[in-house]
């Protein structure tokens, strides 16, 4: 790398075709991480310039090569040209330009131009550290967006997320998080959360959570991982001999039956007008025959284990 990045300031990194080709289509990516362990006081600068361009992009789909980033940003300002060897004065109002530029598009139908409402994507080859409000902070996967209500934080901590995100949570206000796949709601500390396309997992590091799919509810605590439409997740915590807690409240024998079948690798056949019949209360993991005797004394329904099905039945 060229010794010259050391006297780099921000508007000469943005300015810098080498810089910006790194950002927008991450060429010599290595290097640049290489040199910048090597140089950790130029960090800030480096992270503010790419906040710049990465955000620009970020907004709109057309800034995803550095051509379109400055075409932009001169159309904005009426610039005929771009000249990189131009005054810092000009490339700092260019600065200002685009961040009037994202905050136009922020304005169009579907998105917010509310100052409080925070969003953050990450586009980095690493996960990204993100600090709320509280002290909580979440590790943002690559690909990755988070979105909250500044203002409304106090009260009520309420987290949109797509993608991947690891969180660690300080104790106070309710910490949930929605995606489009299910709900993780906090009871305890540090888990990770990823929803894709149909896929939702949820693994818990420390304290325990309730996780919310449809109309079924799952008490996770540490050590525990839940999995729809996707592997079960494997952590180096995986294994653990925590005790699994399940926990339902009025919800059908037909959503809590794929527990029981999940928790114990069985197969659970009844008829349709038993699993319509409604339940509260909850099971643990360990003894299979245990959990059958307290999901079906309550409902007055009898079981019967043959190998690894078990089948229901009315208590007559």
């Amino acid at each position: 790398m060229n010794d010259k990045y050391l006297h780099y300031e921000i508007e000469d990194f943005i300015s810098d075709d080498g810089f910006v080709d790194y950002v927008t289509q991450g060429e010599n990516t290595a290097q640049w991480e290489t040199w910048l362990k090597a140089h950790p006081d130029a960090a800030d600068r480096v992270a503010e310039a790419k906040k710049l361009i990465s955000g620009i992009r970020f907004q709109e789909e057309n800034f995803a090569k550095k051509e379109a980033v400055w075409q932009r940003i001169d159309q904005s300002t009426k610039a005929q040209q771009l000249d990189t060897k131009r005054s810092k004065y000009w490339i700092w109002g260019a600065m200002a330009a685009a961040a009037c530029i994202a905050l136009l598009l922020l304005a169009r139908p579907g998105t917010t131009s509310d100052d409080s409402w925070q969003i953050h994507h990450n586009q980095e080859t690493l996960a990204q550290n993100i600090s709320l409000p509280d002290a909580s902070y979440a590790d943002l996967s690559t690909g990755s967006t988070l979105e909250y209500d500044r203002d409304s934080w106090e009260h009520e901590r309420r987290i949109k997320l797509s993608g991947e995100a690891r969180f660690e949570v300080e104790k106070g206000a309710p910490f949930i998080v929605s995606t489009d796949n299910g709900r993780v709601e906090v009871l305890g500390t540090n888990f990770t959360v990823n929803s894709e396309a149909d896929g939702f997992t949820v693994h818990v590091y420390r304290g325990k959570v309730k996780v919310t799919v449809g109309s079924h509810s799952e008490i996770l605590t540490a050590g525990m991982s839940y999995a729809k439409n996707a592997p079960m997740p494997s952590y180096a915590e995986a294994g653990s001999s925590a005790v699994r807690f399940y926990q339902f409240e009025d919800q059908t024998l037909g959503d809590i039956i794929p527990s029981i079948e999940r928790e114990y690798d069985v197969t659970i056949e009844a008829e349709a007008t038993l699993r319509e019949i409604r339940y509260t209360g909850f099971f643990e993991s360990g003894d299979l025959e245990t959990a059958l005797k307290k999901v079906c004394w309550p409902l007055n329904l009898q079981y019967q284990i043959d190998s690894n099905k078990v089948y229901l039945s009315t208590d007559q």
